[in-house]
């Protein structure tokens, strides 16, 4: 396997090195073309096309022990892009530095090591620069949602660091309390649970709304049509009939076109 690993970062290596040269070979003018070049012989999306260019250039400039590192199988592709991710922001010349403080350790260390050891070495050679930086991230913090498989969903939060572990502490902490012999949950269970008990806390102090769509005759247990989840996607009919009956649910009717699933009309009663 260490072989075979060897060779992936290697091939990769090359591949890059490739890629450096070829953008190299084009005026700035003209770059705006060669990822749509490369991500037609390659059956890529123009986007991967050029983020590949943009490390490959960067490789071939300014990070040469890099490549020949990965290209030796040395390094395989995680620890060349943290430190390209990390040096293409910087001065080439403190990137060089970076370079040759981290790189003649990278083969022995694993990447948690490496990742630490290149964003420490940035820190130190360039402290203005990481501090404006850090500004600069700071201002895209964010919460975001995403769907996942079988009417669950992903809730991330971008935050600073500190703010981050010491949320997660807390909600560690209580979840370890709450962990009881008979208990079936496991702690990424009992974890998840706190979080939402946090946030939303008792039920009747925040009004939120969930907008279910299901099928009057799913509803009564006709059918077990799938519902769904505005906002989110298909849920089970079980889940939708559990939904549907929490205490404080409101329904309305709604007059759908089969097909497409357009509102053609709606009750103004609820029940």
């Amino acid at each position: 396997m260490e072989v075979t690993n060897r060779l992936i970062a290697a091939m990769r290596g090359m591949q890059l090195a490739a890629m450096g040269r070829f953008v190299s070979q084009y005026d700035p003018l003209a770059r705006r073309y060669t990822a749509a070049e490369v991500a037609s012989a390659l059956k890529w999306t123009t986007r991967a096309a050029a983020s590949r260019l943009e490390w490959g250039e960067h490789l071939t400039t300014t990070l040469p022990r890099t490549l020949a590192a990965l290209c030796a199988g040395i390094i395989d592709i995680a620890k060349a892009r943290t430190m390209i991710e990390q040096t293409e922001i910087i001065d080439p010349d403190i990137a060089g530095q970076v370079e040759d403080t981290v790189i003649s350790e990278a083969e022995n260390r694993n990447y948690r090591w490496f990742r630490d050891a290149v964003k420490r070495t940035v820190a130190t050679l360039d402290p203005e620069g990481s501090e404006q930086r850090r500004q600069e991230k700071k201002k895209q913090r964010r919460v975001e949602k995403e769907d996942a498989e079988d009417g669950m969903a992903w809730l991330s939060a971008l935050l600073p660091a500190e703010k981050t572990e010491a949320i997660y502490q807390l909600i560690d902490k209580i979840a370890h309390s709450q962990k009881t012999a008979d208990d079936p949950r496991s702690m990424d269970e009992i974890r998840a649970d706190v979080l939402a008990d946090r946030i939303l806390g008792d039920p009747g102090n925040v009004k939120t709304r969930l907008d279910v769509k299901v099928n009057a005759t799913t509803m009564i247990g006709l059918d077990n049509e799938p519902g769904r989840v505005v906002g989110h996607g298909p849920i089970t009919a079980q889940h939708a009939r559990k939904l549907g009956m929490r205490p404080g649910s409101e329904w309305f009717r709604l007059w759908t076109d089969g097909p497409t699933d357009t509102v053609l009309d709606y009750g103004r009663l609820k029940y």
